[in-house]
């Protein structure tokens, strides 16, 4: 009888102790959960939050004479993602603060270069190449490099397939925009005329310059949050650049193109249909002498 007594009570010190270790594996993986979900919750606010933050500095170009007090809007916007990706060294938002950070400088250098009074190819090309060179200092930041962003060679037969939807979307944008903005808010054709230089540097170089931004850098930073999350960001970001100086049709219309083209990115896990798309849509309507799709 003792031996069975030693026994029950051998069998009820293990079942308690796997008991008390399955609790506790439990409420740790409780823990991880909800410490996960607090962080996923962190990453959208900040997100949403400087979204929101450079969408008021964006509105501030039509609403506020003063264009000082613009620039120091969005150099305010620009310190505070700087300063926030140098405290958050270890963070996975990291990279998308720092990508997210060439927004509000672009817009900077933009006021910058158009204070020069130059020509629109000239003022095109220089601010695309100083936005290149911001782009290229920040990849550097995220030791991303753009392999990464999907410039491989040989392409695949799915990037040629999202190649071909991308560019007859870019042409289609192009199409829409006709139809519905016909009043030309940047017609290239009434300032000069349509030249190799002009369409090189406001057709191609811009798109492609925009590419890199939006569905290259912010895309890839932002997939912490998940593929379709991080295109939708995509897009928000490239609809809030467009509010200063667009009317809705054209931010409706380049958000649509946007969200076509980080689709094509995601599905293809290349840039390439992006950018060819883009191109397409600027070089129509630089051709055509309709609003360019610049931020």
């Amino acid at each position: 009888m003792d031996a069975i007594h030693e026994d029950d009570y051998s069998h009820a010190i293990v079942s308690e102790r796997m008991t008390v270790i399955l609790g506790s594996q439990i409420s740790s993986l409780l823990q991880q959960a909800r410490a996960e979900l607090r962080s996923f919750s962190g990453v959208h606010v900040t997100a949403l939050g400087y979204l929101l933050t450079l969408l008021l500095a964006e509105l501030s170009i039509n609403n506020v004479e003063n264009q000082r007090i613009v620039m120091i809007l969005f150099a305010v916007v620009l310190f505070l993602l700087l300063i926030h990706a140098a405290i958050n060294l270890e963070d996975e938002d990291r990279p998308f603060l720092l990508a997210l950070s060439v927004l509000p400088l672009s817009r900077l250098l933009g006021f910058s270069v158009h204070r020069a009074d130059l020509d629109a190819p000239l003022t095109a090309a220089g601010l695309t190449a100083m936005i290149a060179l911001s782009l290229a200092l920040v990849l550097r930041q995220m030791r991303m490099p753009l392999r990464e962003l999907g410039f491989r060679l040989p392409l695949q037969f799915k990037t040629l397939i999202w190649l071909g939807i991308a560019a007859a979307g870019g042409a289609a944008l192009a199409g829409l925009l006709f139809l519905f903005a016909p009043v030309p808010i940047f017609n290239i054709a009434d300032d000069l005329p349509v030249s190799l230089p002009v369409l090189l540097a406001l057709g191609i170089a811009v798109a492609v310059v925009e590419e890199l931004v939006f569905r290259g850098a912010l895309l890839h930073a932002g997939r912490v949050m998940g593929g379709v999350v991080a295109v939708v960001y995509a897009v928000l970001a490239y609809a809030v650049m467009q509010v200063g100086y667009y009317e809705v049709p054209v931010i409706a219309l380049s958000a649509a193109g946007g969200l076509l083209f980080g689709i094509a990115t995601l599905k293809s896990r290349s840039l390439l249909p992006a950018v060819v798309g883009h191109t397409l849509a600027n070089a129509l309507i630089v051709l055509f002498g309709y609003p360019l799709l610049t931020p």
